[in-house]
């Protein structure tokens, strides 16, 4: 994924988070100084897990960068091939960095509302429908 972003022409740091616990604040803190947005990504479910942990520590810490969680869903997934199965769970590299031109890079819908706020919104909410419930 990263040598793909970089043939585009963004630059792009790789950091390879072993642990959720403990969790390094140090290099989260270093990579909010240098980044805009980061980008988690696990083969493993989300709720618990590195990403949703590093996401509350930014999000608390560093409000201003966009986090974009990249994770399995907590449900059965098939055994297969696991290039097929990467591409249909969103976490192949293509679909990475589709999510990144979606959610970041292009955050307006049609009509110039915020597709997300952060990551803990619902993809497909609006400002104004969350501000009229």
């Amino acid at each position: 994924m990263r040598e793909k972003l970089k043939a585009r022409g963004y630059s792009c740091t790789l950091v390879n988070a072993r642990f959720v616990k403990p969790l390094d604040t140090d290099m989260i803190d270093r990579l909010c100084r240098s980044h805009k947005l980061i980008v988690t990504l696990e083969e493993n479910v989300l709720r618990g897990g590195m990403g949703m942990c590093a996401t509350r520590y930014i999000h608390e810490h560093h409000p201003e960068i966009h986090v974009i969680q990249v994770a399995l869903p907590d449900a059965y997934v098939e055994h297969g091939n696991v290039s097929l199965l990467r591409e249909m769970l969103g976490i192949d590299s293509d679909s990475v960095i589709k999510r990144i031109f979606t959610e970041y890079l292009d955050p307006y819908d049609s009509h110039g509302n915020m597709k997300i706020q952060n990551s803990f919104d619902c993809p497909n909410s609006t400002e104004k429908e969350r501000q009229d419930p």
